[in-house]
């Protein structure tokens, strides 16, 4: 009786073999691709749903990001400023070389916070403010990240979709900014969120010192115009005036003029695409200390809802 049992045994496993199911007891090759494929397709699925669901999550850190850097600009402001109305930090870091000495041969609008890189810049090379300034040298260090020095890495200047180092420079005018996916924006400067200091391009301003936009000595201007823009962006307005934002909205923005043409057309006359992955979207902290995360129309200096700067 055992025999024959084993018999019929040998006997369903040869059939297995030559319909071409596998031996496994319980499940056919049709049924485990079958699984897979199902699998598969519930990854596909979930795959948007969780990359989304990611992003968001970044936009949220961004702009809590932004906020804190607006509450810090707030105090810096209010702790420093002898006129008593709270001016904000437009230039402070460069004025007199404040820091036993040390020079950079370049100036940038990152280094009001953040953290000293070790890293070339792509276009400028070494030397400049990214890399001089020591993380505690930066008036912004103090508010955000109490002790920290050197090298030290702060989150807090750092988007997480901060990806890619893209900005335009000052000759570069109706030129698409430039990629670099090699290093994030905050490798490259220590800060993933420039101050805006395209207001300071206004021509009635950029007569009396005669500035250089990338070198230390006439940028000092924009200093003296921390009080006087605050005094004009009180109530509703310092709501419209963006005051950060990401690195990708300052390279579009670096071709931005009035849309009334009274300073001539943007040659550039594009709509970038910002970390966040949509056409023209950014994160940016503003004036009155809240930090939004929307659409914004790079090729000009206002619109509705914002401006970049004072008086328009």
């Amino acid at each position: 009786m055992a025999d024959d049992r084993m018999t019929r045994r040998k006997a369903m496993g040869l059939r297995r073999k030559r319909w071409g199911e596998v031996s496994w007891p319980g499940f056919t090759l049709i049924e485990l691709l079958v699984v897979v494929s199902l699998i598969a397709l519930l990854i596909s699925i979930l795959l948007p749903a969780l990359s989304a669901a990611k992003e968001s999550a970044a936009i949220t850190q961004c702009l809590a990001n932004l906020g804190e850097i607006m509450k810090a600009a707030h105090t810096y402001g209010n702790d420093n400023d002898p006129t008593g109305y709270g001016s904000y930090p437009t230039e402070p870091w460069h004025l007199g070389n404040p820091y036993g000495g040390v020079t950079a041969t370049l100036c940038s609008e990152w280094v009001y916070g953040g953290f000293q890189t070790s890293i070339d810049h792509p276009y400028f090379g070494a030397g400049g403010d990214w890399q001089v300034y020591l993380t505690e040298l930066r008036p912004f260090t103090k508010y955000i990240s109490p002790g920290s020095a050197g090298k030290t890495y702060i989150k807090s200047f750092v988007c997480p979709s901060d990806k890619s180092h893209i900005e335009s420079y000052q000759d570069d005018y109706g030129v698409v900014p430039d990629r670099n996916d090699r290093y994030g924006s905050w490798e490259i400067q220590g800060n993933s969120y420039p101050i805006n200091w395209y207001w300071y391009d206004e021509p009635s301003w950029a007569q009396a010192d005669g500035p250089t936009r990338y070198g230390c000595s006439g940028i000092a201007q924009m200093s003296k115009r921390g009080s006087d823009m605050l005094s004009k962006k009180v109530g509703g307005s310092a709501a419209e005036f963006p005051l950060f934002w990401e690195d990708t909205m300052d390279a579009y923005m670096h071709d931005a003029k009035p849309p009334d043409d009274s300073e001539g057309p943007s040659k550039l006359q594009v709509l970038g695409i910002g970390w966040h992955r949509k056409v023209s979207v950014y994160s940016a902290g503003f004036f009155d200390g809240h930090s939004d995360y929307r659409f914004y129309d790079t090729r000009y200096t206002r619109g509705p809802g914002y401006n970049i700067r004072p008086g328009l």
